[in-house]
């Protein structure tokens, strides 16, 4: 993560924050204070807070970063901003050919052997992985590592697959389009036309949006299961 921070000829301070691991380059911070050795801003649309002190020697500005939860973060200066990182290059290999489900018993036990011998999913990672497969009515489960074929788990960013398969079905049959601003799904009102580049249906499903990850107002309640 780094910040980018200049000031006008009328000392006004204002500064620019990327973070390169996520690739969420130029957000535009807000409510940005320089008085003294304190300074602080906010990134309203990911619901960040920075605030901290200047270093004596100008160097680095070190304080605490807020969001949903609060941890120290130190920035140093560098001469120049660092580059985001260059897109990865995807290939992809041949598609395996329908099997079975004994076909895709084997087929795993090939592909995790070393895994499980020396890899990701040996004993002493007490890492597991589980995989279910539904087909034709019957249920079957392979479970390796320290997972259990009757494991529960929660299956999180798994849906991300799900919500993915079905934006680009959407996109294929013309329901949406993937350059899409999400503005004009929702209700008439909802949101103004921003006057700046909009958040499209893309920008969503490969995480380019902007927007924080947990909404700052969830109505979280705890109901017995039946």
């Amino acid at each position: 993560m780094q910040i980018t921070v200049r000031s006008d000829k009328s000392g006004r301070v204002s500064c620019i924050l990327d973070s390169l691991d996520d690739d969420t380059l130029n957000l535009t911070c807000a409510n940005v204070t320089f008085t003294g050795k304190d300074f602080s801003f906010e990134v309203p649309s990911l619901g960040v807070q920075w605030s901290g002190r200047l270093s004596p020697d100008g160097n680095s500005l070190n304080g605490t970063y807020s969001q949903r939860i609060t941890v120290p973060l130190k920035f140093h200066r560098t001469a120049a901003p660092t580059p985001p990182p260059r897109p990865y290059e995807i290939s992809y290999g041949p598609a395996l050919a329908p099997m079975s489900a004994d076909g895709i018993a084997h087929a795993l036990d090939r592909d995790l052997m070393e895994a499980l011998k020396n890899g990701a999913l040996a004993p002493k990672t007490s890492a597991g992985v589980a995989i279910g497969v539904y087909r034709k009515g019957i249920r079957h489960t392979f479970a390796y590592g320290a997972a259990k074929p009757d494991a529960i788990f929660e299956i999180g960013s798994i849906t991300k697959s799900f919500t993915g398969l079905a934006l680009a079905q959407m996109a294929v049959q013309g329901k949406v389009r993937l350059d899409q601003p999400v503005r004009e799904l929702l209700p008439a009102g909802t949101v103004a036309k921003p006057q700046a580049a909009e958040i499209t249906l893309l920008d969503l499903i490969t995480h380019h949006s902007g927007l924080p990850s947990w909404p700052d107002n969830p109505e979280l309640s705890c109901r017995p299961v039946v």
